[in-house]
């Protein structure tokens, strides 16, 4: 597995707009406002974690909780 990014930005870095959008379901419009703000709401995190996983990407809960703490922190 590739190691684990500590921002929501390097770990959206993995994957372009429309791969984003296929890949957690949402509309274009939502996964480029996911990449506009660096964050990703809760609800598509299940997702995202499978959607990392499948590119070798180390992520669960725990990381993705981590990120949001630091983030609000900023």
């Amino acid at each position: 597995m590739k190691h684990a990014p500590d921002t929501f930005e390097t770990l959206l870095a993995n994957w372009t707009t429309p791969e984003l959008s296929a890949e957690l379901g949402v509309p274009y419009v939502t996964a480029r406002k996911m990449r506009e703000r660096k964050s990703v709401g809760i609800t598509h995190w299940p997702a995202l974690i499978k959607a990392a996983q499948s590119r070798g990407i180390a992520l669960d809960f725990e990381r993705l909780v981590a990120m949001r703490r630091r983030k609000v922190a900023a």
